[in-house]
């Protein structure tokens, strides 16, 4: 048998017991022989043992589920862009049916808060659109501070804690800002008769022994967020769940269930690292490791709009999907653009090849066929030097395949777009340079309603 034993010093160990009994020759018990054997660490070895093999059927299942998910929520933009385009094509012709115009504004409000759905969707399966910047995320909190304290009441005590000497970390500031955002509402929720929330930055080394114990982490140094809440804490089975798309302890019509998974998808696509640590009734604390930059940090750009009416260009659209194509074309010949269409890459390396004059290609980064989008852009600039391109934005799984020119050169969207933005998209790559446009559309700011990309006209750097 197996159980804690006391040393003469009064320390315990884990002890494997066997008592044998003690006969003579006669087969009379004689008495009973007892061996104690100190098996603390194998026992910390089996531990561990059953703890990684855990771990890894979680992440198996994580992992298994953000595939599906984030496979479905692509074609789910799809099916958005289609709606969102022919919705925004009907516009112009409602003009003066304010009944028909509200229930198109209805439909569309829909369709961004699908887009949000999506985009979510697509964060914890790992396939969102990052733009990475080298940013040094205390000044990053000092600038939410208003943000966050307006959203909880005086109940709640917010502090921040930022260690001096602090690294800088490289990672999307905008999708960062909604992650922070998510753990305060989710701490808030945790305390309704009050509380304290601290949110804490510091320098931090994740050395070979705890990565040893984790998964899908690489040892280095690490800027490390916690955020803490004095709330209703977690057991150790809504832990094991909570990175679980849409399992929530919340009741039913309050969130979504996606806040904590989509913010497990963007960390571990910033090749960082999350962890929650939480007992029922204890409050919670989730901390979050964002690889350290040696890079100086940037000032993100500061964005202003400018109407875009359309123009004259010719624009080819490459996109396989026909009703996606077809809205596609459909919204841009209405903005005044002449439009020519491919379904694939060969097909529109024929066009281009044809000698037709042909302004700005528009094209779907993963694409069916032998060539893919990235050398589909190096070609078409080899054969028009002055052609621009837009694609939508690149996962990390495909931006690795891409050269660095490619993504200097390309523009970036978030289907679904309306038509605003397309005008947006078609009037900066046709007008202005490859580095132009790279430096002149980054990210637009965010609207209240998470929805990033609605009604985006032209962006000019200030």
């Amino acid at each position: 048998m197996e159980g804690w034993r006391l040393r003469k010093d009064g320390s315990r160990f884990w002890a494997s017991v066997v008592i044998d009994a003690i006969r003579d020759a006669s087969g009379t018990l004689t008495g009973f022989a007892k061996i104690t054997r100190d098996i603390s660490e194998q026992r910390a070895t089996r531990q561990a043992l059953e703890d990684a093999r855990n771990a890894l059927a979680q992440a198996q299942k994580i992992e298994a589920i953000g595939k599906l998910t984030g496979g479905v929520a692509h074609d789910f933009n799809n099916v958005l862009q289609i709606l969102r385009g022919n919705l925004e094509l009907l516009v112009p012709r409602l003009i003066g049916d304010a009944s028909a115009t509200r229930r198109l504004a209805t439909a569309i409000e829909a369709v961004d808060r699908g887009a949000k759905l999506a985009s979510q969707l697509l964060a914890f399966g790992r396939r969102q659109p990052l733009r990475p910047d080298v940013v040094n995320l205390g000044r990053l909190l000092r600038n939410m501070d208003s943000l966050l304290r307006g959203a909880f009441n005086e109940t709640i005590k917010l502090e921040t804690v930022v260690a001096g000497g602090l690294w800088n970390a490289c990672v999307d500031v905008y999708q960062l800002e909604n992650v922070i955002l998510n753990l305060v509402i989710n701490a808030r929720d945790a305390m309704p008769d009050g509380g304290k929330l601290t949110l804490e930055l510091s320098n931090a080394m994740l050395d070979d022994l705890y990565v040893a114990s984790q998964l899908d982490v690489q040892p280095g140094q690490y800027v490390l967020l916690a955020v803490t809440d004095t709330g209703s804490g977690m057991s150790k089975d809504v832990i094991e769940k909570a990175f679980e798309p849409f399992f929530t302890t919340k009741p039913e019509g309050v969130g979504t269930g996606l806040g904590l998974s989509s913010a497990h998808g963007f960390v571990k696509q910033s090749g960082g690292h999350i962890k929650i640590y939480s007992e029922a009734g204890e409050g919670t604390t989730i901390k979050i490791y964002l690889p350290r930059a040696m890079a100086a940090d940037t000032e993100p750009t500061r964005l202003t709009e400018a109407k875009v009416e359309g123009g004259t260009e010719t624009i080819l659209v490459v996109e396989d999907d026909p009703q996606v194509q077809s809205t596609a074309v459909e919204i841009l010949t209405e903005l005044g653009y002449r439009v020519l269409k491919a379904d694939d890459a060969e097909g529109a390396l024929t066009i281009l090849r044809s000698g037709l004059p042909i302004d700005l290609l528009f094209t779907d980064v993963v694409m069916p066929g032998k060539i893919r989008s990235p050398e589909l852009a190096r070609q078409a600039q080899r054969l028009l030097p002055k052609l621009q391109c837009c694609s939508p934005p690149a996962t990390r799984r495909t931006r690795s395949s891409m050269a660095d020119g490619w993504m200097q050169a390309s523009n970036c969207w978030l289907s679904p777009m309306d038509g605003a933005t397309w005008r947006a998209r078609s009037g900066i790559c046709s007008t202005a340079t490859s580095r132009e446009a790279s430096r002149r559309f980054r990210r637009p700011p965010r609207r209240a309603n998470g929805y990033w990309w609605s009604k985006i006209s032209k962006i000019h750097s200030t």
